[in-house]
């Protein structure tokens, strides 16, 4: 059996971070806001909105692909998504480089 490499598509996300100021709103859209014992506000994930995720947390991003959701950890959602301003800047412009290279 031989295997080929691949590269996934990319695509692009509309995402937002969720925060205490913000939690509310994004509650409204994914389930119910929960303080727990210490005083954080959680969000309790409604899993027929997002099937694999039980509790939302600030710091945590809720994303949104037309009007599917899914919400990840910040650690998981760095490791998966870039900013496009990010990911532009990671290109060194080829003037520059033309430079580098001469120098």
């Amino acid at each position: 059996m031989d295997f080929q490499p691949f590269i996934r598509r990319p695509f692009e996300i509309e995402a937002v971070r969720i925060n205490t100021q913000n939690i509310e709103e994004v509650a409204e859209k994914i389930g119910r806001v929960e303080v727990l014992n210490d005083g954080t506000p959680t969000i309790v994930i409604d899993r027929n909105i997002i099937p694999n995720m039980h509790r939302a947390f600030p710091g945590f991003w809720l994303t949104r692909i037309g009007t599917r959701y899914r919400c990840y950890s910040s650690k998981y959602f760095d490791d998966q998504f870039v900013g496009w301003d990010d990911l532009l800047a990671s290109y060194m412009p080829v003037e520059k480089a033309a430079e580098e290279t001469q120098a």
